[in-house]
């Protein structure tokens, strides 16, 4: 499918909400300062709102999209990033991103440095492009979605005082020991493994790319699969993660579509760019083409 184009944005003044929890935010009390010093290099002005509480981010992005914001600037990680996005779901604000989280999945994916100035260079130049959007149910994704060990990790992760790769890892190698197999239908067919992933974009972040060929511009979505981890699989399947392989694994399934049904016999959770919602016994997974604009 032809990549859509790109257009360019004229704006000197950014509206930024930051999530004060978040990663380097939390370590570094200088980080908002060296944000405003960066973008007045440029010649640009900012205006800072932190969020106070979870869905806050995505309160102020409506809001400000209301009153007409040309820009907005998420400055965290892929849960900030993924709250501000859904807010301005059906506007024309465009969203930058300063990835300044634990993994920045969907910062990585779009080839957005992961330094501040060179983040804040992104969106100076005011290159905008149509970015797609899935959907489980009616709660919109960037990223990556799914159900089982993926859910349980990072259900953890969100409740746990340190973040980053190491503390991640650790988690799941935690999740592992108790991880049952998931048994479901996917699109009427019966199907099991560890994990059942729908991926907008290529990885969840660190690099750890979960469906390497999937692009966020071109309206598929892809579905992968991870059979049932053992001692003896588990280490290769992370390499070739890592190495952006994934789904070169003859063990690993991987479907390209814009619709699936999943259903399960007994209700079960899922999540959304790492945020954890209610079990559910029966989900529609979809995908919407460019909609929403992003400086990248």
């Amino acid at each position: 499918m032809r990549a859509r184009e790109t257009q360019r944005v004229r704006m000197s003044h950014h509206v930024i909400i930051v999530n004060p929890n978040s990663g380097s935010v939390r370590r570094e009390a200088s980080l908002l300062s060296v944000i405003e010093h960066q973008f007045a290099l440029r010649g640009h002005t900012v205006s800072v709102l932190e969020t106070e509480r979870k869905g806050h981010a995505a309160e102020l992005a409506v809001q400000h999209a209301i009153l007409g914001v040309s820009t907005l600037v998420a400055v965290g990680g892929d849960g900030t990033v993924s709250e501000v996005a859904s807010g301005l779901l059906g506007s024309t604000v465009a969203l930058g991103i300063i990835p300044v989280g634990s993994g920045n999945g969907l910062a990585r994916c779009l080839d957005i440095p992961m330094d501040i100035p060179g983040a804040i260079d992104r969106i100076t130049a005011g290159s905008v492009r149509a970015l797609d959007v899935g959907w489980i149910n009616d709660c919109p994704f960037f990223g990556t979605a799914g159900f089982g060990l993926d859910v349980a990790i990072v259900d953890r992760f969100n409740k746990g005082s340190v973040r980053g790769l190491v503390t991640y890892v650790h988690l799941a190698a935690d999740a592992l020991r108790s991880s049952p197999v998931q048994q479901f239908r996917l699109n009427g067919v019966p199907r099991h493994g560890a994990m059942l992933t729908f991926a907008n974009a290529s990885q969840f972040g660190n690099n750890a790319k979960i469906a390497p060929r999937a692009i966020p511009f071109d309206g598929v979505l892809h579905a992968v699969i991870t059979p049932k981890l053992t001692r003896w699989n588990t280490v290769p399947l992370l390499v070739r993660m890592f190495a952006g392989r994934y789904t070169n694994s003859p063990k690993v399934q991987e479907l390209l579509g814009t619709k699936f049904l999943v259903e399960f016999d007994q209700p079960q959770a899922f999540h959304t760019d790492g945020e954890v919602h209610a079990p559910v016994a029966t989900a529609k997974i979809s995908i919407t083409n460019g909609q929403l604009r992003i400086l990248c």
